[in-house]
């Protein structure tokens, strides 16, 4: 049995914690907020410890695994603290919100023993894991062109925290808070573009944050394959997200719920074991990819272990900040270096 820490206790750790509930191999032990009455009601619904300071937490020695859960800006101390007390880690995205910051945390995931993933829970959709094989297979053939098209809405209370809507601790907007699962997936199935070009803007949301709430991109792969960024949180609903593949033998287009090719749909629905995250629209891999974890940390095998992202989620940030330095520069920003 791995016992469970969670730090953070806002909407996404009860998403975390639902999880951790139906595993017979695992336990939620403890969890963490610096907000005492948040806390407090997240440990009675959970049925576990409450800890205002999340190095109490980490001194538990009955807990082997903590999930964070907390604001962008936190995310690269916290997990190093975790992983210095000798922790597993499962961070939410992103890893930092700046390179160095992320440099410094790889440094010392590499020489720890414990293990560290970052939750990009789409790349265990099903219609995600399958066109994951196909690729590899070359089932399509080239990848000439790929396009990620994200279109949500968050209204003004949404931002409404200390932390959201700004550079400082939110490190940006629509691309480092939700399109940045799009990219890792498009990082994990074909590769890291090889340079990229970018804007962003603050449109309908000008008046309530000071990041973007839209950005448009084209990133090109070393034989010149672009990679088109389209990302906006002006929209009316939460459609899923799509990526698209133009293939020598045709065009592949990839939701959280459907894997089509040529318009005709090879993959829809889920499995019976599977079930969606609170938001349908954030698909349904959160629960394999807690499963998968445990099942690693107790050194059995899962075919879904490789697909966890670990160090690589560093590509997909990559990409992001690439994106604001193209768009306050002007210019084309490398992604080798």
């Amino acid at each position: 049995m791995v016992g469970v820490g969670i730090i953070g206790c806002g909407a996404i750790a009860q998403t975390h914690a639902k999880v951790v509930q139906t595993l017979e191999d695992a336990q939620l032990i403890a969890c963490c907020d610096i907000n005492q009455t948040i806390g407090l009601t997240f440990a009675e619904q959970f049925s576990c410890i409450f800890h205002q300071d999340f190095n109490r937490l980490l001194a538990m020695t009955e807990v082997e695994l903590v999930i964070i859960c907390t604001p962008h800006d936190l995310h690269q101390a916290m997990s190093i603290a975790a992983l210095n007390a000798q922790k597993h880690v499962l961070c939410e995205k992103p890893m930092a919100t700046t390179l160095q910051a992320t440099e410094e945390l790889i440094s010392i995931i590499e020489k720890q023993s414990t293990l560290y993933h970052v939750c990009y829970q789409n790349r265990l959709n099903p219609t995600y894991l399958l066109l994951k094989k196909q690729l590899s297979d070359n089932k399509y053939g080239k990848v000439t062109g790929i396009k990620c098209e994200l279109a949500w809405e968050r209204t003004p209370s949404y931002y409404q925290s200390d932390w959201k809507g700004t550079w400082q601790r939110e490190g940006g907007g629509v691309l480092i808070n939700q399109a940045i699962h799009m990219i890792d997936a498009v990082t994990w199935l074909v590769g890291t573009p090889e340079k990229i070009k970018g804007k962003i803007m603050t449109a309908c949301l000008e008046q309530i944050i000071e990041v973007e709430d839209t950005a448009m991109a084209i990133a090109l792969y070393h034989d010149g394959t672009p990679f088109v960024i389209q990302a906006t949180n002006n929209y009316t609903g939460n459609p899923s997200p799509k990526l698209t593949f133009e293939c020598e033998k045709g065009q592949i287009e990839l939701t959280t719920e459907q894997l089509k090719f040529n318009q005709q749909v090879i993959l829809e629905d889920l499995p019976q074991h599977l079930t969606y995250a609170s938001k349908r629209y954030w698909g349904c891999g959160h629960q394999a990819v807690i499963a998968a974890f445990i099942k690693e940390i107790n050194g059995q095998t899962d075919d879904h272990i490789a697909s966890l992202a670990g160090i690589d989620a560093l590509q997909s940030l990559k990409i992001v900040l690439g994106i604001y330095t193209s768009s306050r520069m002007n210019k084309w920003i490398s992604l080798n270096n």
